[in-house]
């Protein structure tokens, strides 16, 4: 699986893999062999936490989700690929969709889009999906790239 997409909405599945390249390198950080695991023996919570430390680092809670669902082909003379489905609800645009990670792509292929409770089985406004995508993402902080809030239950040492 490449980047590009043959899917309904190609112009969309190709804007959330580029918004999720950084989680996608993120989580290849995971052993692919503790992954697989977790997956098909049903940890399907360690996955999430895994995966939701990759999502806070860039993007505003639970805008982007995990499903708890996904797969992993490994085969003796392929290279693996892990399929996690994911969710993006963000200003009135909801996205069921499949992340694909592979050793050197990243592939997204989405299920099921709705705009404001209605359900779109082609493209729909492309700038209200790109808003809603680009709405999600923490606020960039100055020459810092993404800015992560501290957790506020931590305390903070006096400067």
């Amino acid at each position: 699986m490449s980047g590009a997409s043959a899917g309904r909405f190609p112009d969309f599945e190709r804007q959330i893999n580029d918004s999720l390249k950084e989680v996608a390198l993120e989580l290849r950080s995971v052993d692919v062999i503790d992954l697989a695991s977790y997956i098909h023996t049903l940890k399907l919570a360690n996955v999430g936490d895994l995966i939701n430390s990759a999502l806070e680092l860039y993007f505003k809670p639970h805008t982007f989700v995990f499903s708890y669902s996904g797969e992993v082909e490994l085969t003796w003379f392929g290279r693996p690929s892990v399929s996690l489905d994911m969710e993006l609800h963000n200003a009135g645009v909801d996205v069921y969709f499949c992340l694909v990670i592979e050793a050197l792509a990243v592939g997204v292929h989405i299920n099921f889009l709705s705009v404001d409770g209605i359900t779109w089985n082609e493209p729909c406004d492309a700038l209200r999906f790109s808003e809603a995508l680009e709405g999600a993402r923490l606020p960039a902080a100055p020459n810092t790239g993404y800015f992560r809030k501290p957790p506020t239950d931590i305390a903070t040492l006096p400067q």
